[in-house]
């Protein structure tokens, strides 16, 4: 019978759920095991002797036979000692048998739901029977056998058994540190233990719980709000007023693993956390201290060296004789290395505060290429080095993630490879690699020794060879700080070397799309020539001052210099300006406050001019605060003439366009559409692309706010948040502002779960969809060539 055999060996599972249903219709559980496991032994009991029945035996089914001794045969064995555990908790045999009943019926009911032919169902059928048939004897004559005063010997012996393992667990559950509390179905406290005990009353007694019934009106007034929050997730945190004052607690809570169904209610489990938070907090703030003692510092540090570069570099552009050239050539390049070192050592201070923290945001993988070659290209051109970029053709033109850590990072391993290489070339790579991006730094350079290898990515550490090879060698925490950032997003540093011959070094970031991006891939698009600009540089520093209008004035610009926010803002009111190169940190009226109350101005000429924020400490000064105060782009300082260029040039295309229909309210949120994004994704990646970035988006928004709907009215929120990020993206990239701000609050308010956030975004969302993409398609249609 080896189709009866398969099907019983397969069917463990089935035989559980079948026996416990017939238990929970017919009363068996009051008075059966809670837990599914030993259900699960049960049906192992019987299944293992029929198993082996049927591999010995042929289709004859088992036969009851006169005089035979049942109570001895294998295949009663587990139910003879089962009967006998019964027997002595004092279980009845007419209960006892009338539940194997129902074991028997389930292996029936497996049988018959295979629909075999009838023939081989009754063979089957017949085997169970006498199987069955087997067992009852054998435990009835078993069960029989013993006299009335020896069950109740071994019943009372069995009592005491069971009561000490009451016992036992009653104890274990009165000693355990952490306040448990069991609730029942209805939420009343049905017992506590003794830690709960000491936090909701003056008098705690071990077992007050279980044998005195106590009242805990402490406990009982929080308890609807906390069995009320603790129905869905099983861990939150809540604040609790106990017999010590407040105190904070992260509360577990789980059903009862009650299968029988006799035990309906709740455990919590109270954790108090109430001195781990306050230390906490004390640490928060403390690296909030340092934070901000070194954002002080950087700045103080870096902005006498961007004045002492500033000059030399304008020194550079006049005519000096040989000598004079010599020393400031000198000057300059020893400022770059002080600027180098402050920079590794005010870095490192960051990120060993803890000041350090992973901010995800949109970039353009290509920019940043452009940028960090830019800023080496000087250096390896004065060392007569070829530097260039390989970005493979697959890689996406926008991506998501840290990109300040990245470029840092990047940064590090060209300024090395070009401090390294003697003669040869540097070359910037990108590729994929499976689901992350792999930035590649080569070089020709002089290799790293076997011997030294070892500490390569240790603070303050300097391989020798380096040092004699460089005697600048710096502070040794270049790549010290690149395995730290690189570890805080998610990437992994490596490299490859060979001694005399140059070296290899990777970054494998993950890799993440942007939202909406085409893996479109741009042309390669010089920066336009400036003309003569009309510039108000706001500069509380008089050598910066000095340097920058040194720079824009050679450069063929008037400039108009004030010191404070409330002066650039005063100047704005007095004459046509071009452009606002603005410092961050003034006296008075900072920077992005100054940029807000440009930005605020009734004057719509003056409200719309291009703004250039200048900043001696980028880490510090988040780009996106910059941006979302109304700036068009970021510059870090120290800056040479050429990268001033660049940046004012980007900064007008991005303004260019802005418009200037309705006033922008401080978030920006009554903007519909910043036309700036669309003309410069036109001159980055041409009018073609554009319209089917444009067309992309147009008819995807529609979808995505159905889905958004559905996901509202179905108390999806986790899905509905993603569905409002995605759109808050896509919006961002086609410079919808104000759907950007909408479909960004409906996002928080969904991750919250704050009910009215959530209506509200829901109730403006439709409108600025429809009023969106009108727009979007009415700007496509003036500014995109067909």
């Amino acid at each position: 019978m080896k189709s009866l055999q398969d099907l019983i060996a397969t069917n463990e599972g089935w035989l559980v759920a079948r026996v416990l249903a017939y238990a929970k219709r017919h009363g068996y559980t009051g008075y059966s095991s809670t837990l599914e496991q030993p259900w699960r032994e049960s049906i192992c009991g019987f299944s293992e002797p029929m198993l082996e029945v049927l591999e010995r035996q042929t289709d004859r089914p088992l036969e009851l036979t006169a005089g035979a001794d049942y109570a001895q045969e294998p295949i009663a064995a587990f139910a003879v000692i089962e009967a006998r555990l019964h027997r002595e908790r004092g279980v009845p045999i007419e209960m006892f048998l009338g539940l194997c009943k129902y074991y028997r019926q389930a292996y029936l009911d497996l049988v018959v739901e295979q629909g075999y032919a009838t023939e081989d169902q009754e063979r089957y059928r017949l085997f169970i029977e006498r199987f069955f048939d087997h067992v009852e004897i054998a435990f009835c004559s078993e069960w029989l056998a013993v006299g009335d005063v020896e069950q109740l010997e071994e019943t009372q012996a069995k009592n005491r058994e069971l009561t000490n393992e009451k016992n036992k667990y009653l104890t274990i559950f009165e000693s355990l540190s952490d306040p448990v509390i069991l609730v029942d179905d209805r939420g009343q406290v049905e017992n506590l233990n003794l830690a709960a005990a000491a936090l909701f009353s003056q008098s705690p007694i071990p077992g007050q719980g279980y044998y005195a019934k106590h009242d805990y009106p402490l406990l009982e007034r929080q308890l609807d709000g906390l069995i009320e929050q603790g129905a869905q997730p099983e861990s939150f945190e809540r604040s609790l007023e106990t017999a010590h004052g407040r105190r904070d607690f992260v509360v577990k809570t789980r059903r009862l693993l009650d299968i029988s169904e006799k035990f309906v209610g709740r455990v919590l489990i109270l954790s108090d956390v109430t001195e781990y938070k306050r230390a906490r907090y004390e640490a928060d703030a403390a690296n909030r201290t340092k934070s901000a003692f070194l954002a002080t510092m950087s700045h103080e540090i870096r902005t006498p060296i961007t004045g002492i570069l500033g000059i030399g570099r304008l020194l550079q552009e006049d005519s000096l004789a040989q000598r004079q050239s010599d020393y400031v050539a000198a000057l300059v390049s020893s400022g770059e290395v002080l600027l180098a070192l402050v920079n590794d050592v005010l870095d490192y201070s960051k990120i060993e505060a803890g000041a350090v923290a992973v901010e995800e945001g949109e970039f353009d993988l290509r920019d940043m290429a452009e940028q960090v070659i830019g800023i080496v290209a000087t250096a390896a051109a004065n060392k007569g080095l070829a530097i260039s970029t390989h970005i493979e053709d697959t890689v996406p033109n926008r991506l998501r993630g840290d990109h300040p850590k990245i470029r840092r990072i990047l940064l590090n391993l060209l300024t090395n490879a070009v401090k390294f290489t003697p003669a040869g070339s540097v070359t910037l790579s990108v590729s994929l690699r499976e689901s992350a991006v792999r930035y590649a730094v080569a070089d020709t350079g002089i290799g790293i020794s076997q011997g030294v290898r070892h500490t390569l990515f240790k603070p303050f550490m300097q391989p020798t060879a380096a040092t004699e090879a460089n005697p600048a060698g710096g502070a040794g925490l270049g790549l010290a700080i690149c395995k730290r950032l690189a570890t805080a997003i998610g990437a992994e540093l490596s490299y490859e070397t060979q001694e005399g011959e140059g070296s290899t070094f990777w970054l494998d970031a993950p890799l993440v799309r942007a939202e909406g991006d085409a893996t479109l891939r741009p042309e390669p698009v010089k920066a336009p020539d400036l003309p003569a600009l009309r510039v108000l540089l706001v500069e509380d520093n008089e050598v910066n001052r000095l340097v920058t209008e040194g720079f824009l004035s050679n450069h063929g610009h008037s400039v108009t210099v004030v010191e404070t926010g409330e002066a650039a803002v005063a100047a704005m009111t007095d004459a046509g300006v071009d452009l606002v190169l603005m410092d961050v940190r003034m006296r008075g009226m900072g920077g992005l406050n100054a940029i807000r109350a440009i930005r605020s101005m009734s004057d719509p000429v003056a409200a719309s001019v291009p703004i250039l924020v200048l900043t001696a400490d980028l880490a510090t000064t988040e780009e996106e605060s910059c941006f979302e105060a109304g700036a068009d782009g970021v510059l870090e300082k120290p800056f040479d003439p050429s990268s001033l260029n660049r940046a004012i040039s980007r900064c007008l295309v991005k303004a260019r366009g802005r418009s200037t229909g309705r006033a922008a309210s401080p978030n920006g949120s009554d903007v519909i559409l910043d036309r700036s994004v669309i003309l410069e994704h036109s001159e980055q990646l041409g009018e073609a692309r554009t319209r089917r970035i444009v067309e992309t988006f147009c008819a995807s928004a529609p979808d995505t706010l159905d889905a958004i709907r559905q996901a509202a009215g179905s108390g999806d929120l986790a899905r509905l948040s993603d569905l409002a990020h995605s759109l808050k993206s896509a919006a961002g990239n086609v410079g919808l502002v104000r759907l950007r701000h909408t479909a960004s609050g409906l996002e928080k308010a969904a991750g919250a779960a704050e009910q009215a956030g959530m209506a509200e975004a829901l109730d403006a969302i439709q409108d600025d969809v429809d009023r969106s993409v009108a727009a979007l398609r009415e700007s496509a249609a003036a500014d995109l060539v067909k």
